[in-house]
């Protein structure tokens, strides 16, 4: 009978953590929202457009996955590559004080290139005080690097119209680095 029990016990666990892994729980992208996109060329984009959190790609999660390994021993910055390293110099006054904190998959849909480049409002499950001067990076061939301030706790992040073509077709990945916060 001892044995009966565990085996049930046994098969009872490994159900539970299928059904975990089948299930996953909420995520830090699961509460980051796009607020607005707007083209800052002044064009009005139709209803149908929209910048939005989507699920990872199966690259994207490898991306993420080999980033968290290499910063359990290194910063952040040291991932990159000298040309991505050379840009995140140029925005950020110590880019081996940066930490990541938010990993996002994003994609667009009905972007036209009359819109050009647009401007989105995000807001992040990491509560960024007023003020702070954030790094934000989308990756499409290469790294984009660009500076953006917290506003009334929403981030403008502006996307170019070669990254939107980009998402357009498929999911990019976007991070959110910060010298660290209290």
């Amino acid at each position: 009978m001892k044995k009966f029990l565990a085996l049930v016990t046994l098969v009872c666990m490994v159900l539970t953590a299928t059904a975990a892994f089948a299930f996953p729980s909420k995520t830090a992208q699961d509460m980051t929202t796009v607020v607005t996109g707007t083209p800052t060329n002044g064009v009005v984009a139709d209803p149908g457009f929209a910048i939005f959190v989507t699920d990872p790609t199966v690259e994207i999660e490898e991306e993420v996955m080999a980033i968290y390994k290499f910063v359990a021993n290194d910063v952040i910055a040291n991932y990159f590559d000298e040309e991505t390293q050379t840009k995140l110099a140029e925005v950020a006054a110590d880019p081996a004080a940066l930490i990541g904190y938010e990993a996002v998959p994003v994609a667009c849909c009905n972007y036209k290139a009359e819109y050009g480049d647009v401007d989105a409002d995000f807001t992040f499950a990491t509560v960024f005080p007023e003020g702070t001067e954030l790094v934000v990076m989308i990756k499409t061939d290469v790294w984009s690097v660009q500076k953006a301030v917290v506003e009334n706790g929403i981030v403008k992040i502006l996307f170019t119209g070669e990254e939107l073509t980009v998402m357009e077709n498929s999911p990019k990945l976007m991070l959110v680095l910060s010298e660290a916060i209290a």
